[in-house]
């Protein structure tokens, strides 16, 4: 925002006339026209604040220490400190004199120039304090090595289930006994101990790229590739990869900036369909049918979870129990706001401190909300939510043609966009657009309602809106609710991962459904119990915030609004519930529940398209540090065969159920390797990037980044909130959840994402485009389901 503002207005502070704001108790300094503005805050304010720093300090120094308590390492230090000062001459005489002391004694000699000036008692204590403090830090720095050295071993991704060697059984003992029984809670407590995301062998990653294509390169193709890799290899690609190696040194993520920004930040087309998510609601009957009722509490329990963000108290989330992933995504997922720039968007995060209110969206308005009241940022109390959304929904008044048609901005193209910032100049639109980008999150209360069961209209609503026009697509995370209570999220992706923020409403509802904080009338107990109590109880009314539009901004207005209408046009959304089976039916086949979803895909698109293609799965990558995702290859030479073997009717079933297996270990195979920083495209990609700042010609690399993904497809997982939901684990399936979806990669290809929920349940998101004469989701998605059919009775081989 900072960088766009500034191409507009050169010296904003010699022409801005804003007030300070006495509503955030933070020290303010603005200047105007009219001259200095200061504000500072009440001395409880700035003992508070003292506090909080003392917090992050300690949460710091328990990072330093781990394992050791912060407790122990304070009195271990006092403890030296004082004995080696205040005890008995014949006590400490030994220590005085030991071979350690003596070298202390006269390193600081060395060192310290005024060392003789000091009194010897006064040099004892400053140097036991600094020589206790750094045989501590020793200690735990060699502590967090071995855990670093510990969890960049990736052998047990590479073992078959059950079958554990011995290295991998030591390997877990230390791990379980030495760091995470009885570890740490804080959310970025190993945060410091995660492996850097190494740099593959270039060999490695060709020879990887070639055996995913051999089943969809031709001889001919295949020939030209193979020319071009062997010039790659001996040419310009060792160059290319010692700049990564030099980048690997120097950061802690050698491809984590260039991701967000040329595949995220620099992308020019609207976020609606194109970037942003959206995540659906449970499947089943809403808690309660009052719109307000069921905002207020989810906005209560978003801003408990950001207070639990912003204090780490979300804890750190774990593999099988053992294995630490980067909780850092975490850290934006409130308070985030992208920018529109003419070549490269800006992410800007606000933290609670400055971030202190909501944003909400109804019938073409935009009202902001305080929810955390304060100089302590405490959220507003049930109660005082559920009054303010009730009366913004009994609010009556207007909103013209271009205020309902305003938020088409963010699903505009992003240049354009940027460019009617213009519009900034005017200090009341200037201000009323940093009350949404300064916003925790923007609440949208629909006026479209649909059944729970009809997850086709629901995707599509959530995805885009009825026009595109009661979202701001800018905002890293949307909360939906419609008239009858139900609520969805639609969620910016720069920022992060789907799963960063399905983790977040997944604690919603999870803490709603153990809760039950519903009276049978819909209201919320809590808050008329509050009502009964505290009759005189400061109510927190939501404030209009008002928009000018000079006719230059009508006209940008009125051409976003059509261009997101054609997107949505031009959408071909099915969201589907496989009832048949679920996890239940895989596994008695041997196989992984993912694995198994992939091949029917790959069986359902060779029917629907003729061909093999190019299939692209979104891997984790979170086992390092700052790390997103990674490429699962889906088709294989293994998955090729099965589909053929599928599609003869004279294989038997018993062949296609190997083959099926062979597949399937042949994916699961592909999906460690991605996971533990031997894929493929994340390195490639980042030798592009090289080749590109470097202006060395690359045909290979050209080819290979400059095909296509016709097949994109990404599982949602579903389990993240353990501990929250009520009787999980005897019930697992008690709480079937749809998940959420995405656009379409390629104009020409389809988007599918899919979630695996307990034992029986199986959901399909499939977009397309319309304009493509050669997609039709619901053709797809009929393919997929005769695919899991089919694949599905090959258990009675057994």
């Amino acid at each position: 925002m900072a960088e766009a503002r500034r191409a507009v207005d050169p010296f904003p502070s010699l022409t801005l006339d804003v007030a300070v704001d006495p509503s955030n108790p933070t020290f303010q300094a603005h200047v105007s026209e009219k001259g200095v503005s200061l504000f500072v805050p009440k001395p409880g304010f700035v003992i508070k604040n003292i506090w909080k720093s003392m917090k992050k300090f300690y949460n710091k120094m328990h990072q330093a220490f781990m394992p050791l308590p912060v407790p122990f390492v304070f009195s271990l230090v006092l403890g030296t400190v004082s004995f080696m000062t205040l005890a008995p001459g014949a006590s400490s005489k030994s220590l005085r004199n030991s071979k350690l002391s003596n070298f202390v004694w006269r390193l600081d000699n060395f060192i310290n120039p005024f060392a003789h000036g000091f009194h010897n008692e006064l040099r004892v204590a400053y140097l036991s304090l600094n020589t206790s403090v750094a045989i501590l830090l020793s200690f735990t720095f060699m502590h967090r090595s071995l855990l670093r050295a510990l969890l960049s071993y990736h052998g047990w991704m590479d073992e078959v289930r059950g079958r554990k060697s011995m290295k991998t059984t030591l390997w877990g003992m230390l791990l379980k006994y030495l760091y995470i029984r009885g570890g740490s809670k804080v959310m970025l407590a190993y945060q410091t101990s995660l492996p850097h995301l190494p740099v593959p062998k270039l060999q490695d990653t060709t020879s990887r790229y070639m055996e995913s294509m051999s089943a969809l390169l031709d001889e001919k193709e295949a020939a030209v590739v193979k020319a071009e890799l062997d010039q790659f290899l001996v040419q310009e690609g060792p160059k290319l990869q010692w700049y990564l190696k030099y980048k690997y040194y120097l950061s802690n993520n050698y491809i984590a900036d260039w991701w967000l920004d040329f595949v995220y930040l620099r992308g020019r087309d609207s976020l609606m369909i194109n970037s942003n998510f959206y995540g659906l609601g449970m499947n089943m009957d809403v808690p309660t049918k009052n719109q307000a009722a069921r905002a207020a509490f989810n906005v209560y329990m978003l801003l408990h979870v950001a207070q639990e963000i912003a204090q780490e108290k979300i804890p750190p989330m774990l593999i099988q129990g053992l294995v630490p992933m980067c909780m850092q995504q975490y850290v934006g997922a409130f308070g985030t706001t992208r920018i529109p720039q003419p070549v490269q968007d800006k992410l800007v995060h606000y933290e609670l401190s400055e971030s202190r209110h909501i944003a909400i969206l109804h019938k073409g308005r935009v009202f902001k909300l305080r929810v955390l009241t304060g100089s302590e940022g405490k959220p507003a109390s049930l109660l005082q939510l559920y009054d303010a959304f009730e009366g913004i929904l009994r609010d009556e008044s207007p909103a013209n043609t271009f205020e309902r048609q305003l938020p088409a901005l963010t699903a505009w193209d992003r240049t354009k966009w940027a460019r009617e910032e213009c519009f900034l100049r005017n200090p009341v639109n200037r201000s009323a657009l940093e009350s949404i980008e300064r916003a925790l999150l923007v609440v949208s209360l629909d006026d479209i309602d649909y059944e729970y069961t009809e997850f086709t209209k629901l995707g599509n609503l959530y995805m885009h809106g009825e026009t595109g026009t009661n979202r701001w697509f800018d905002k890293s995370a949307n909360l939906i609710v419609s008239p009858k209570g139900y609520c969805a999220i639609n969620v910016e992706h720069s920022w992060a991962d789907a799963p960063c923020f399905g983790h977040c409403f997944e604690l919603c509802m999870a803490r709603e459904t153990r809760l039950q904080p519903y009276l049978p009338d819909g209201h919320i107990k809590e808050a008329e119990e509050e009502r009964a109590k505290t009759g005189n109880l400061k109510p927190i009314a939501a404030q209009r915030v008002n928009f000018q539009f000079p006719e230059h901004l009508k006209v940008a207005i009125t051409e976003a609004a059509s261009y997101a209408q054609a997107l949505i046009d031009d959408l071909d959304l099915v969201v589907r519930h496989y009832k048949p089976y679920g996890k239940n039916v895989i596994k008695k086949l041997k196989c992984s529940p993912d694995a198994f979803v992939q091949m029917a895909m790959q069986l359902a698109f060779f029917r629907n398209q003729g061909t093999f293609v190019q299939t692209y799965e979104s891997a984790m990558a979170r086992l390092f540090v700052d790390g997103r995702t990674e490429t699962i290859r889906s088709c294989s030479k293994e998955s090729c065969e099965f589909v053929k073997a599928m599609l003869d009717p004279n294989v038997p079933k018993e062949d296609r159920l190997a083959l099926l297996r062979a597949a399937c270990t042949k994916h699961s195979r592909t999906t460690a390797l991605a996971m533990t920083g031997r894929g493929v495209d994340r390195h490639l990609f980042a030798l592009y990037v090289v080749s590109v700042g470097t202006e060395t010609e690359s045909p290979f690399l050209k080819r290979a980044l400059g095909r296509g993904w016709k097949l994109s497809t990404s599982q949602t997982p579903m389990h993240q909130s353990v501990g929250e939901w009520p009787n999980e684990k005897e019930n697992g399936d008690l709480y079937p959840r749809p998940s959420g979806g995405f656009g379409p990669v390629a104009d020409d290809g389809y988007g599918v994402s899919y979630a695996i929920h307990g034992e029986k349940y199986l959901y399909f998101h499939v977009s397309s485009k319309k304009s493509c004469p050669k997609t039709n989701s619901d053709a797809f998605a009929n393919e997929i389901f005769k695919a899991l059919d089919e694949m599905g009775r090959l258990h009675l081989t057994e």
